[in-house]
């Protein structure tokens, strides 16, 4: 695995819009992870290239990461506008 520096200006080099600041902020894991992604996304790309999302992260959030706030409940009112 390279240093954090290393993969710092390795994905600087491939998302030129990603700051040195901004990615500091991340430990070395995250880091590789988003080289590894941006690295297949510069490969090959076509109607035979895919991406799978590894498991368990979401693209979002989840429901340990995200307040669920039950739906308020329904009035006379937002009956008639649906």
């Amino acid at each position: 695995m390279s240093s954090k520096p290393e993969m710092i200006a390795q994905i600087r080099e491939l998302n030129r819009t990603a700051s040195e600041p901004f990615l500091s902020a991340f430990n070395e894991p995250a880091l590789a992870a988003y080289l590894g992604r941006l690295q297949r996304l510069a490969g090959h790309r076509g109607a035979t290239s895919v991406w799978v999302r590894r498991a368990p992260r979401y693209a979002v959030g989840s429901a340990a990461t995200t307040a669920i706030v039950p739906a308020a409940p329904a009035t006379a009112e937002t009956r008639r506008a649906a």
